[in-house]
């Protein structure tokens, strides 16, 4: 690395950062594994102090919470650039244009999760079962090799 090229150092800081974040994370996920036993305690005694309801507002900041925990899990990484592309890709000629897209892209996140989650809790155990056969993973599987060859270019998909 060059002292005096700031793109070198930047990128090794760059590097540096995600390096800690990742020994961070191997980290937290070692001690979960072997603290099984006193996150579950610790589980049941949250279950427990909110057993009698939460106000609304206070309801709302733990979903928030939640929603933005889950958002730092490895699972959503591999979509961040399908959102890039999708907001990037659309050359918006102003902020408003720009928080235009944004705000779609999030609102139909919202309705689509809003939509799985209420069948998801509507249909109970049923749910759960469903997922557990061979059948479901292989269609749901079928279905991304498809979008995935059809992102490569082998086919296109034309919407009506």
């Amino acid at each position: 690395m060059a002292d005096g090229d700031p793109a070198a150092r930047r990128s090794f800081g760059g590097k540096l950062a995600l390096s800690i974040l990742g020994i961070g994370i191997l980290a937290l996920a070692i001690f979960a594994f072997l603290n099984v036993d006193l996150l579950d305690r610790w589980g049941a005694g949250l279950a427990a102090r909110f057993h009698g309801g939460l106000s609304l507002p206070g309801t709302l900041l733990v979903v928030f919470v939640a929603g933005v925990l889950t958002s730092l899990t490895p699972c959503v990484y591999p979509v961040l650039p399908l959102a890039i592309t999708y907001l990037g890709a659309r050359s918006a000629t102003s902020r408003l244009r720009a928080f235009s897209l944004a705000a779609a892209y999030v609102a139909e996140m919202v309705a689509c999760y809003t939509v799985l989650g209420a069948i998801a809790g509507l249909t109970g155990a049923t749910f759960g079962v469903a997922t557990q056969k061979w059948r479901v993973y292989a269609l749901v599987a079928s279905v991304v090799v498809l979008f995935g060859l059809g992102m490569l270019g082998v086919f296109t998909i034309a919407l009506p």
